[in-house]
């Protein structure tokens, strides 16, 4: 999940090394002593991504696809089973998981976003799928009971800024020797860095209330998040209670969606940002983000390199 933080810091919340973007992003909103609670952190975040939804899976889709596959592999998803797919968006896991459980198991998806959900269940219902279901439900306050699944899947969609909270989710609604595994990318795209530069430049220095409030809420995400970096994963998930632990890095390589659908997508997600911009400082924005834009496609030749990395461990079974 990417937040991008005006002043030059966009993170990514799954990816959470990011005590540099925190402290870029300190310096332009503000040392704010406003604590937002967890409720509302869900609900911005859950109201950026029902913008995006659907641009989301038409840009998306293929590099989801590619790192899903992975990971319900990775995981030892098979038939018959109960799995749960954490920020499932617009169910790419699940889907693949779906596939490997057939008839006989249930796949349940779960999202903050009503958007992402939205295209989630559109897809499910127009292949007809009877083992897979989407439900509106908060990672770190999961409504199953105890022992519910034999797998927990999330590719790319641990809320990191509440990291322990939700692991800690995941052991509890596991069966015991049930799998949990999940996946997230080791860096930020190229593109995120150059909206980043673009959005310092052009970001306005006088917010208004509605845009100084989420600048505020998603530096407070950002320093939450940074307890949290890559490194301390392994830690946290045996701090929590599981075992068995194996990490894997896998690269993907897709094709560079076109700049223009990009540039569009970026400013979707970057309402508010955009929106308070004067009208030729919007046209300089576009301008200079689609220079850099095709600067990085060109430099790439059209393709997008990913490396993600999946971590799997096991609930202890008492008996073994």
């Amino acid at each position: 999940m990417t937040v991008n933080l005006p002043g030059g810091g966009a993170v990514n919340l799954g990816h959470c090394d990011i005590k540099a973007h925190y402290t870029q992003v300190r310096g332009f909103v503000g040392e704010s002593k406003m604590r937002f609670s967890e409720r509302t952190l869900a609900g911005m975040i859950a109201s950026d991504f029902d913008r995006i939804a659907n641009q989301y899976e038409r840009l998306q889709a293929t590099l989801s696809d590619r790192a899903s596959a992975r990971l319900v592999g990775f995981a030892g998803v098979s038939e018959g089973q109960t799995v749960l797919d954490i920020g499932t968006g617009t169910g790419s896991a699940a889907f693949a998981a779906a596939r490997l459980v057939g008839p006989r198991g249930l796949v349940t998806g779960i999202d903050v976003s009503n958007g992402m959900l939205s295209v989630a269940s559109r897809k499910a219902a127009s292949q007809e799928l009877s083992n897979l279901r989407f439900i509106m439900m908060d990672a770190s306050l999961l409504e199953f009971g105890g022992c519910s699944f034999d797998v927990v899947i999330s590719n790319l969609g641990i809320p990191t800024y509440r990291f322990h909270d939700a692991v800690s989710e995941a052991f509890r609604v596991l069966k015991t020797g049930g799998s949990f595994c999940f996946a997230e990318f080791t860096g930020l795209p190229p593109a995120w860095f150059s909206l980043s530069k673009v959005l310092s430049k052009f970001a306005v220095k006088r917010a208004p209330p509605e845009l100084q409030r989420r600048r505020q809420a998603r530096a407070q995400m950002a320093k939450e998040a940074a307890k949290f970096p890559l490194s301390s994963f392994s830690g946290v998930l045996k701090s929590v209670g599981f075992v068995h632990l194996q990490t894997s890095v896998y690269g993907i390589t897709v094709p560079q969606p076109p700049s223009n659908l990009y540039l569009r997508y970026l400013i979707t997600r970057e309402r508010l940002e955009y929106d308070a911009m004067p009208k030729e400082t919007k046209r300089q924005f576009r301008e200079e983000m689609m220079r850099r834009l095709e600067d990085l496609r060109g430099g790439s030749s059209g393709k997008l390199e990913r490396r993600v990395r999946f971590w799997l461990a096991q609930r202890p079974n008492p008996e073994s």
